[in-house]
């Protein structure tokens, strides 16, 4: 029993991922999704931050965060398999993230129709979440200062053995505007979500409650040489309380993620600098690297740690040895050198 308990913790903990809403948007809020594939690092705090101050021309100030991982998050078509498990899907964002040289995938499914957007469900390894019953509905965009929507929402988790179904609401709200002290932008506006949700567990009711609370910074970028002044989802944050008093668990879960950089999507080329280009990013077997007139640069292929693993003067490089997970590209051309990152999938 003892096992099985901590199975249930495990498992129940991915509700962390389920809930949290990544929609890129600027201010007004025009759309839930811009169609880049946008990088973040994923943050720690020694405490928790102070996101409590709402309202018009507020200034947060975040300090003392430390980079613990990388995140990235992009668009995929969903299959005709997800569409008919999770009805009404049309989109699918992909989120990757790595941590310790782990990386873990995440698929959020929703549904897009004239910019109601509705969540339909969400899928990790082993998790799936499905908003069947009663979808999760955001709202009609754009959103502005001052929205505030509960909508009633229902469905049925499947992870290995375990099963169930959930009932409860998801409150979307534009509760605040302002400056952020790890964002650059200038004026951000402030989305913010609260899930809370009631788990019943096989014949079992209301054993327990999964709590979240999401906010989401969004902007504009002038200096961004590859979205170009576009919108970006700058700073999010998500605290996850879950209480099952069956299984004895309580427990709370703090996510932080601070924008990184873009790239023009999964096939498209990285902008490293005006004249150097690597695709495609994300890469699985070869990263291809290229610069103005054929000229010819080394190439160092290193770890998040800084740790060189490969080195190459060809501009493909084979990187299908290499673990899944972020690394940095050192590209040494014409007496400069430039650094991006990439992700091999």
């Amino acid at each position: 029993m003892l096992s099985k308990q901590n199975l249930m913790k495990t498992k129940l903990s991915v509700l962390v991922v389920f809930i949290s809403l990544w929609s890129h948007a600027q201010n007004p809020i025009n759309h839930f999704n811009i169609g880049n594939t946008n990088v973040y690092d994923i943050m720690a705090s020694a405490t928790p931050i102070n996101q409590s101050a709402s309202g018009a021309n507020v200034a947060w100030n975040f300090s003392g965060l430390l980079t613990i991982g990388q995140s990235s998050y992009s668009d995929v078509n969903p299959t005709a398999a997800e569409i008919t498990a999770h009805p009404g899907t049309n989109n699918v964002i992909l989120n990757s993230s790595t941590i310790d040289g782990v990386t873990s995938d995440t698929k959020i499914f929703y549904s897009n129709q004239s910019n109601l957007i509705k969540l339909t469900g969400v899928k990790n390894d082993g998790l799936d979440l499905n908003y069947i019953t009663n979808n999760a509905t955001l709202g009609t965009f754009p959103l502005t200062y001052g929205y505030n929507n509960s909508d009633p929402i229902a469905g049925t988790y499947v992870y290995g053995t375990y099963s169930g179904t959930f009932t409860g609401t998801m409150v979307t709200t534009v509760d605040a505007y302002g400056t952020v002290n790890v964002a650059s932008g200038g004026v951000l506006t402030r989305l913010k979500t609260v899930q809370t949700l009631s788990l019943n567990y096989g014949i079992l009711t209301n054993v327990g409650t999964a709590v979240q609370t999401s906010y989401g910074y969004y902007g504009y970028d002038s200096s961004d040489t590859v979205l170009n002044g576009s919108l970006i989802n700058y700073f999010t944050t998500t605290n996850t309380v879950i209480n099952v008093p069956l299984l004895s668990i309580n427990q709370t879960t703090n996510q932080i993620e601070r924008y990184a950089y873009s790239v023009l999507g999964t096939s498209n080329p990285a902008v490293v600098d005006n004249r150097v280009l690597i695709a495609p990013n994300p890469a699985e077997n070869s990263l291809n690297i290229a610069l103005p007139n054929n000229a010819k640069a080394l190439i160092s292929i290193m770890d998040m740690t800084g740790k060189e693993i490969l080195t190459s003067t060809q501009s493909t490089i084979d990187i299908g040895q290499l673990q899944n997970g972020m690394y940095f590209a050192k590209i040494s051309a014409d007496d400069a050198t430039y650094t991006t990152k990439f992700i091999k999938k």
